[in-house]
């Protein structure tokens, strides 16, 4: 169940990362625009922390997308995964 977490967690981190790098913007700037402290995106990004619904919120605003399509990203994460 643990495992299940962590592998939740890293998933999570790599969507928010490579949507980041897609508009290419550092943490710093994602942290500016999501109102989410940058030191706290970078341990979401690396797995570290799981932050709440509204943190999630405020990071896809951030993001220019919308929460469900980061959620899609991070399940498509998800089966990569599973499949490996």
């Amino acid at each position: 169940m643990k495992r299940d977490r962590q592998i939740l967690l890293n998933c999570l981190g790599q969507a928010i990362s490579a949507r980041r790098d897609r508009l290419r913007l550092t943490q710093a700037e994602l942290a500016m625009r999501s109102g989410v402290d940058r030191a706290f995106i970078s341990n979401i990004e690396n797995g570290k922390r799981n932050p709440s619904f509204s943190v999630l919120v405020d990071i896809a605003k951030g993001l220019n997308i919308s929460l469900s399509l980061l959620m899609r990203h991070i399940d498509r994460n998800m089966e990569e995964h599973n499949a490996n």
